[in-house]
């Protein structure tokens, strides 16, 4: 991955983008102070449904801001978390009738402030609930102490929260929708390089015949390299293996039963050809 951006700081960059956003989608409102796109003609009578991370993942999370999909969007600086009361301020940007549920990740800094946000939110008397999203199969049951990743998944647990909040479901309703359904997704990275995280000179990087599997979005160590780089073939059959084998002890999240519905998402962080993943 190069070093090189067209913008060599980052400074700034975060509330350019936001700015850009509501000047194309005239529905969508900024308080740039705290990083927070709200949809400005939410109906407050429906639940509302924020969620947000650090940016450089777009279009999470201020690209899902809308119709069906987020109430709100919370956005923190490159790969790191918004503060609690920017969170505070994205809750109060949309207040709900019915209650707000907040949607996340599973990284440590947006457990932590989303979670204090979601205290401080009801302390103040609006009804908050928080969701952690965490699908990656590359982190088995041994792995780690804080649980799975929140990769793409999340995008899913989204839209059918949102469909279900615009259909003017119950606050209860919503959010058991989506614990169930966030329990039912598995996911894994597969990544030719690792990504340049700014203000880092240097960044690790795989060699020129390597792929790795199970990589996280912030370069955290994958769940194992492969070398030499297998066909796209053999590539897909690992990633499939590890996402469905029920037969995993460590990955088994999922069981899958004759009959069932189920949705594939295929990911691109943007560092790969749109032909390629077609």
């Amino acid at each position: 991955m190069s070093k090189r951006h067209l913008f060599e700081s980052p400074d700034g960059l975060v509330n350019k983008a936001l700015r850009g956003i509501i000047r194309y989608n005239p529905s969508l409102s900024l308080d740039e102070d705290n990083r927070v796109i709200f949809d400005s003609s939410y109906d407050r009578s429906k639940v509302s449904l924020i969620s947000g991370g650090g940016s450089g993942h777009e279009p999470a999370w201020s690209g899902y801001v809308g119709e069906n999909m987020l109430t709100a969007a919370v956005q923190g600086d490159i790969f790191a978390s918004p503060s609690t009361k920017q969170i505070v301020a994205g809750i109060e940007a949309v207040p709900s009738d019915k209650g707000t549920i907040l949607v996340i990740g599973n990284y440590t800094g947006d457990c932590l402030h989303f979670g204090l946000a979601n205290e401080k939110g009801n302390a103040k008397g609006h009804v908050c609930r928080t969701i952690i999203c965490g699908d990656d199969v590359s982190v088995g049951r041994k792995g780690s102490l804080v649980g799975r990743r929140g990769l793409a998944g999340q995008i899913g647990v989204l839209k059918v929260m949102g469909g279900a909040a615009a259909a003017d479901a119950s606050l209860d309703e919503v959010y058991n929708l989506g614990v169930a359904f966030s329990q039912q997704i598995v996911s894994i990275a597969a990544t030719l390089d690792h990504c340049h995280v700014p203000g880092r000179a240097e960044h690790a990087m795989l060699e020129e015949n390597e792929v790795e599997l199970g990589t996280g979005p912030h370069n955290e160590p994958g769940y194992k390299k492969i070398s030499p780089a297998p066909s796209p073939q053999d590539l897909v059959k690992q990633v499939l293996t590890h996402c469905l084998d029920e037969k995993d002890p460590e990955r088994a999240y999922v069981k899958f039963n004759p009959g069932d519905e189920t949705m594939l998402l295929v990911s691109n962080f943007g560092g790969m050809s749109n032909l390629e993943m077609d």
